[in-house]
């Protein structure tokens, strides 16, 4: 949890309530109040049925602060709000201050803001509003926020929906046009894997602040929640909006089994799951026999908690491989999807993720957009997918073929040897990794939707349950990582070399650049497991070196002191993950930047929380000598007394032993080390108004190279920053990009 969250476990409220106040309290130990079942980062359930997101953490620094037991309440949203104007609730969770309910509620002060955005189909021509003009717009039924800016252009035709799910799906089919909706929906989108939906254009001027709506007979219940919002402050509400937009652990929960369940594990060392490599991305093997893909992202984390005992055997034919496990030749399918015939050999764990079968036809055939539109056409599909076998099983005069892999699928359809293709993501993911383009999607087959699991030989119930408390130790906010990496955008294949000049293109062509690199300031650059450096400024810095075509001879890591003591002494040509600083011009340039973050507090427990960095000055504060944040804090703070260490991580460990009282960095390096570190001894404590620009450095005057190379993150998307961000352990904070 939030870092937040991990600190109100030692406090008692500090807000101080009046009498009257206190009162109400004692008369209402429980508050109900509403909001929607499945509003994604908002609120989202676990298996267990507990809400987390955004909202249960405001309300649980609200509870810390007060000791108000403010519970959710979960359902349609056109349902939540019936029930609170009906009085049967207190009020509604984070909604929209509406004058048609100024009758009924008042309004609490605005935590936090959201823009709307217009979702639509690839390829389709919507740039604008006006552009929406006599369509049909999808809209959350209840969502008064979203129908009232559809109202302000007329010739839009509304049509309101239950749920997130329904619009993506009515999007889908053709049913509406487009849809308006807030990020929530692209989460929806990305966890089911609706393929061919995506944010057309931010709405103008739709941003909306978001407030509690309380009945108006509870003036003292508002007054509590509006005290508490202030005692908050913006810059804790930002680090919890951070927290759900992506920040993974570094770290893993400790797995809590019973007595037969660890008796078990001790039993099993070696369990071993069967998968084929046609399933892209759920696993895609390197040219040297490395594993990467969604599936090896879960197992890495279950195997975190497991000792290792997870192994993948991979192999081409998917049929092959589950006559195997069906013999009882492998324990079980590492990612599979549940069907009558396998009901009889497995036991299946909770889901990776969700997703559904489509049809394919070639580019040149008539459409066909509904399963049994397959009557009496030749079909093919992957063999050994029972799942597709038991949806096709009632479609009357299909004759079908089972081929080995999506390759054998394309060639068959292109030749004419069937009509058309069932796939799901992995065909998808395959068409456009080898861009394809003579097929493509036709239908969607609403009935298909699937859970995707790891199917676990029936007599093994309790590595059934094992497998399920491993995966609800992983954080929501870590699968969105994977979502993000694995099923958030897929590459197209072609060359995305970024386009230079001749005489910037023969520069390039021409020279080999000393790259330098650094280590240990994690997720931005330290040692993987593999002995090389990894994490967000080498992320970036691939991604530049791909669309520019760079070649470079990589140097051995250093401490970061000494990366700036090389480019001084012209012995380094570039360094990827830096940001400008005055001392550092007279031998260095700097590119734009591709990612902002604050620079954060660290402090003992005990010390309490900050917000403001000019209370350090007098104060001795650790910081990693030669870092960004001294060089910042000290041009504004120059009364901060300074104790200079290798890094971050013995900064922390100084502000530990009480040499310092408090220890400095951007907010996600401090997130990563304390998680680390695990003993709560040292909390982050303050996020300041400094900000550190993630930017590349050269140390030549007058090369070229700095111009070009400051183009490819600027023409990143915010999916891709999103992925790197996500995927190395900081929060994707969306703070925009230099230049």
């Amino acid at each position: 949890m939030a870092w937040t969250c991990v600190a109100e476990e030692a406090r008692q409220p500090t807000v101080e309530l009046t009498a009257e106040e206190r009162a109400w309290l004692a008369a209402n130990p429980e508050i109900l109040i509403g909001t929607a079942r499945t509003w994604t980062p908002y609120v989202q359930t676990t298996s267990s049925g507990e809400a987390v997101g955004i909202e249960p953490d405001i309300l649980a620094r609200i509870k810390a602060l007060t000791g108000a037991n403010i519970r959710l309440v979960l359902g349609e949203w056109s349902e939540m709000v019936r029930q609170a104007e009906q009085g049967e609730l207190y009020g509604l969770a984070l909604s929209a201050k509406h004058p048609e309910r100024a009758d009924t509620f008042l309004f609490s002060k605005s935590p936090f803001r959201l823009s709307r955005y217009v979702y639509a189909r690839d390829g389709a021509s919507v740039t604008r509003m006006e552009d929406l003009s006599g369509q049909r717009v999808g809209y959350l039924d209840g969502n008064l926020a979203e129908l009232k800016t559809l109202q302000r252009w007329p010739e839009i035709v509304p049509v309101s929906f239950s749920s997130n799910q329904a619009i993506a799906t009515a999007l889908l089919k053709g049913e509406v046009d487009a849809a308006i909706s807030s990020i929530s929906l692209l989460l929806t989108i990305r966890e089911d894997l609706f393929p061919g939906l995506g944010i057309a254009f931010s709405v103008p001027g739709s941003e909306v602040e978001l407030r509690y709506s309380i009945r108006k007979e509870y003036p003292e219940l508002l007054s509590i929640i509006d005290k508490a919002l202030a005692a908050i402050g913006a810059r804790e509400i930002d680090a919890i909006l951070d927290q759900w937009g992506g920040l993974p652990m570094s770290h893993m929960p400790r797995l809590d089994l019973s007595d037969e369940e660890r008796d078990w594990l001790a039993g099993h060392p070696r369990i071993l799951l069967g998968i084929s490599d046609q399933f892209q991305p759920d696993i895609i093997l390197g040219p040297d026999g490395s594993r990467a893909g969604l599936v090896v992202d879960y197992f890495d984390l279950i195997n975190r908690q497991l000792g290792g005992r997870l192994k993948l055997h991979v192999e081409h034919d998917w049929s092959a491989i589950t006559e195997q496990a069906m013999r009882g030749e492998l324990d079980g399918l590492a990612s599979s999807a549940p069907n009558p015939t396998w009901d009889r050999y497995f036991l299946y764990t909770r889901p990776f993720y969700h997703g559904y079968f489509h049809i394919y036809v070639r580019r040149d055939a008539e459409p066909v957009q509904r399963l049994d539109a397959l009557a009496g056409k030749r079909v093919g599909y992957l063999s050994g997918m029972k799942f597709v076998e038991h949806l096709i099983a009632s479609v009357p005069g299909v004759t079908t073929s089972g081929f080995e892999t999506n390759e054998d699928l394309a060639k068959a359809l292109l030749e004419g040897r069937v009509d058309a293709l069932i796939g799901a993501i992995d065909l998808e993911w395959w068409r456009k990794q080898n861009s394809i383009i003579g097929f493509k999607i036709s239908g969607f087959i609403e009935s298909s939707r699937h859970p995707v699991l790891m199917s676990i030989r029936k007599d093994w119930p309790l590595l059934v349950s094992i497998l399920n408390k491993a995966l609800e130790n992983i954080p929501l906010w870590e699968r969105e990582r994977i979502r993000q990496t694995w099923l958030g955008t897929t590459a197209s294949g072609r060359d995305d070399r970024l386009q230079l000049s001749a005489q910037e293109r023969n520069y390039l062509d021409t020279r080999v650049f000393r790259r330098a690199t650094a280590r240990g300031w994690p997720p931005l650059n330290f040692i993987g497991n593999d002995g090389r450096v990894v994490g967000i400024g080498e992320d970036y810095w691939s991604l530049v070196k791909h669309k520019l075509g760079i070649k470079e001879d990589t140097l051995a890591p250093v401490d970061f002191a000494e990366v700036l003591q090389s480019m001084r002494q012209g012995e380094v040509d570039i360094f990827a993950s830096t940001t400008r600083a005055s001392t550092r011009e007279a031998y260095a340039l700097f590119t734009n930047s591709c990612e902002r973050y604050p620079i954060a507090i660290a402090m003992r427990r005990d010390s309490g929380f900050i917000t403001d960095a000019a209370t350090l000055q007098g104060q001795v504060v650790a910081v990693g000598k030669d870092y960004s944040a001294y060089h910042l804090l000290k041009a504004r703070y120059p009364d901060i007394e300074f104790l200079t260490v290798r890094d971050t991580r013995a900064a922390i460990d100084a502000v530990a032993a009480g040499e310092a009282f408090a220890a400095v960095d951007i907010l996600p390096v401090l997130q990563y080390l304390i998680a680390e570190r695990d003993d709560h001894e040292v909390l982050l404590s303050g996020v300041t108004d400094l900000m550190f620009k993630l930017q590349r450095v050269a140390g030549h005057f007058g090369d070229p190279v700095l111009e070009p190379s400051a183009r490819p993150s600027n023409q990143a998307t915010q999916t891709r920053r999103g992925a790197i961000t996500g995927n190395r352990g900081a929060p994707a904070l969306d703070l925009g990009l230099d230049g």
